[in-house]
């Protein structure tokens, strides 16, 4: 699935399991990504206002292992794409979620705090 203009205001949730519901969010209120790849084209179409982060995203069909939050977030700051509003994580492994709120903390500016 490709992600186009027609949705602006997303709020994306990527974690290969969990929903938004198992993390303290509304899954009405979240699309959901099941990988690194997806949630990488919809921020990089610009549609991407929130954007909730786990780290271990599971493995490709080939046994190797996925492009993790961590990934994504090294990708984001590299590139200086984000989502508009917020980038937070809800990863419950601890070193992925310490080297994620790191690059974001160090990079991620809120589009409130740029204007």
């Amino acid at each position: 699935m490709g992600f186009c203009q027609k949705s602006k205001n997303m709020k994306l949730f990527l974690d290969d399991e969990r929903m938004p519901h198992q993390v303290g969010l509304d899954d009405k209120e979240w699309v959901v990504v099941r990988d690194a790849i997806m949630a990488w084209q919809a921020i990089r179409n610009g549609v991407v206002t929130h954007l909730s982060l786990d780290h271990d995203l599971g493995q490709n069909d080939d046994g190797t292992l996925a492009y993790t939050g961590y990934d994504l977030c090294k990708w984001m700051a590299e590139h200086n794409q984000w989502p508009t509003e917020s980038c937070t994580v809800h990863s419950m492994n601890p070193v992925g979620r310490d080297n994620m709120v790191a690059v974001i903390s160090r990079y991620f500016v809120p589009r409130s705090e740029r204007e």
